[in-house]
């Protein structure tokens, strides 16, 4: 962490310095940016001058080849005025690093962070009016990142306007329309976003193809609302290209890390999944809904979203999967909130199992079971109070009240299934109430009775002792009512057996 020294040094020199050096001297124009960028190379396989481990601001070997422009002396003559020695100190190799470096310093500390603020229009007015005085010496590959990172729309068109002066933009545009395979570096980052402006009008699947790869390997210097801007903003609307950025940008092997921990992305990425008529939608929707998914865990995952849309999309397994995940998960547990909106969606569902489906004489069993099963497990597990046989009760009210309310082998599945899944104490619960409310007749109840009472009996025996063990247990009891033995008398290990030791402390 920066000392109050250095705190002080730095606001120092951005708002009191800066500000009247930046007056101190007449600033080149865009066109003279070849002055001030001395090309470093000829091809894609020079370093960019964008690297991220040097603060992103270094200017190379800048002062080599300057071409007569990096001295003073030589044969010109010796007086000079002062406005002469401005100028030539203006075009100095050495200066030029610096004043590059302290401009794309300035704007990119001082201005651009600001447009993160309240009064962002305002910001941007001023970012735009630097660029347009001082872009000569911005570094432009920090600087387009930066803009993309803000969602600075216009930054970005003003620095694209300003990389058509800039010679290394020019080469690497070049060999991009020519070349079939390049490795991302962030001088190729201003090429690569005019190469994307102009995705609509490509007509070549190839270099469409292309195109979206470079978008994917430059991620996150090309952020991905730049990608749908261009794809399904204006009068285009190509929502099949966008969607395959996303499926190769967050494919779970060629993808990039970092953006599947972007959950709006992935967010994104599983509502366009969903769509009508999309090839390998909803394997794509299943590498991230499902838990059964070898996949899921590489992606940051909104369990509340995930089930919603499961919900709407009438996937039902899925859905219940969603919900049985969400009570397993401690930071979704602890929600009383989120735990009542997965409570109240999944009555919701089941209520539609029971007063809709069954107008075709069909009940859905199994999925009636895993819904019994989740109240219980809420119940046990959640903060939210859950009242089993009450949930259980309205279910079978509304079975009740339904068209097929007659249908005797309906009802006598409800109560099967009831009897079988939730604990003899909750089904007796809930058959208390159809005494008041009278909406179950003997000839239902009695064989669901019978099962809950088996299970009850089965669950006694389970909580007690074996068989065997309770034999053993009853024939040493009676022993040693038979014959008593004085207490503290044997050896130490027969009174410890016999549960007659202790210890003075």
């Amino acid at each position: 962490a920066d000392t109050d020294d250095v705190v002080l040094a730095k606001h120092f020199v951005v708002n009191d310095v800066f500000p009247v050096w930046l007056k101190s001297f007449r600033p080149l124009k865009w066109e003279q940016r070849r002055l001030l960028w001395i090309d470093m190379g000829d091809g894609l396989s020079e370093t960019g001058s964008y690297v991220p481990s040097d603060d992103g601001l270094s200017m190379g070997s800048a002062e080599t080849g300057a071409t007569g422009l990096s001295t003073l002396g030589g044969t010109r003559a010796k007086r000079k005025n002062l406005r002469e020695m401005i100028e030539e100190m203006e075009l100095d190799a050495e200066s030029k690093v610096e004043a590059c470096f302290l401009i794309s310093f300035y704007f990119t500390r001082e201005l651009l962070p600001k447009l993160q603020g309240d009064h962002k229009s305002e910001v941007e007015d001023d970012a735009v009016s630097f660029v347009e005085k001082y872009g000569a010496y911005l570094k432009l590959p920090i600087c387009l990142a930066y803009a993309g990172f803000l969602k600075s729309e216009r930054l970005v068109n003003k620095l694209l306007e300003l990389a058509k002066h800039d010679k290394k933009h020019n080469l690497v545009l070049k060999e991009l329309a020519k070349a079939s395979f390049v490795l991302y570096e962030s001088s190729m980052l201003s090429a690569i976003c005019v190469r994307l402006k102009n995705l609509p009008k490509e007509r070549n699947a190839e270099a469409r193809n292309r195109i979206v790869g470079l978008c994917v390997s430059a991620y996150p210097d090309v952020r991905p609302w730049l990608v749908r801007n261009v794809c399904m903003g204006g009068e285009s609307h190509d929502d099949k290209t966008y969607y395959d950025y996303l499926s190769r940008l967050l494919h779970p092997i060629e993808g990039q890390d970092k953006a599947r921990m972007d959950e709006e992305l992935v967010k994104e990425w599983c509502r366009l999944s969903l769509a009508k008529g999309r090839p390998n939608g909803h394997s794509n929707f299943l590498k991230v809904a499902s838990k059964y998914s070898k996949d899921h865990l590489l992606y940051k995952r909104d369990l509340i979203f995930l089930m919603a849309v499961s919900l709407a999309e009438d996937r039902r397994e899925m859905f219940v999967d969603l919900v049985d995940e969400i009570i397993e998960t401690p930071t979704y547990a602890l929600q009383p909130n989120t735990l009542q909106f997965a409570l109240d969606k999944l009555r919701e569902t089941a209520l539609e199992e029971l007063v809709v489906k069954p107008r075709s004489a069909t009940l859905d069993g199994a999925f009636l079971r895993v819904v019994l099963n989740l109240f219980q497990k809420i119940g046990r597990v959640s903060p939210i109070s859950v009242d089993v046989a009450k949930e259980t009760n309205d279910l079978f009210i509304a079975l009740r009240q339904s068209p097929m309310s007659n249908d005797s082998a309906l009802v006598a599945k409800f109560l099967d299934i009831m009897a079988d899944v939730i604990s003899p104490e909750q089904s007796l619960k809930t058959m208390q109430r159809w005494t008041t409310e009278s909406t179950a007749s003997a000839a239902d109840v009695l064989p669901a009775l019978q099962q809950i009472l088996t299970n009850a009996a089965k669950q006694g025996m389970g909580l007690e002792l074996s068989s065997t063990l309770f034999q053993i247990n009853q024939s040493r009891n009676a022993n040693s009512q038979a014959n008593p033995k004085p207490r503290h008398r044997g050896d130490v290990w027969s009174r410890m057996m016999n549960g007659e030791l202790t210890i003075d402390k």
